[in-house]
């Protein structure tokens, strides 16, 4: 699958010299789930391309674990109500035996 995001046919460094433009680059993208890679070719400062890719890695790796840090959150409520539901069961306990 191809994503273009620029028209090099009409890019002003090309059509000056008829060489490549010096800021064509083409990138791999890897989306979760879909085994296929994305390639994009783009007319752009490669550096600002490579720290793209680097923050979009670095978002879906934060993402992730957001996800599981709620789980956790999750888990460890159903304990806590768990815990509070004994502590009350014990104290209501103690109160029929005295």
């Amino acid at each position: 699958m191809v994503h273009d995001t620029a028209d090099c046919s009409t890019c002003a460094f090309k059509v000056k010299d008829g060489k490549k433009c010096p800021n064509y680059i083409e990138t791999l993208w890897h989306e979760e789930g879909n085994s296929q890679p994305r390639i994009v070719k783009d007319c752009a400062p490669k550096r600002t391309l490579l720290m793209l890719q680097e923050l979009y890695n670095r978002t879906f790796s934060l993402q992730k674990q957001v996800s599981q840090a709620e789980s956790q959150v999750h888990e460890l409520n159903g304990q806590f109500k768990c815990l509070m539901g004994a502590i009350q069961y014990v104290t209501e306990s103690s109160k029929v035996i005295e």
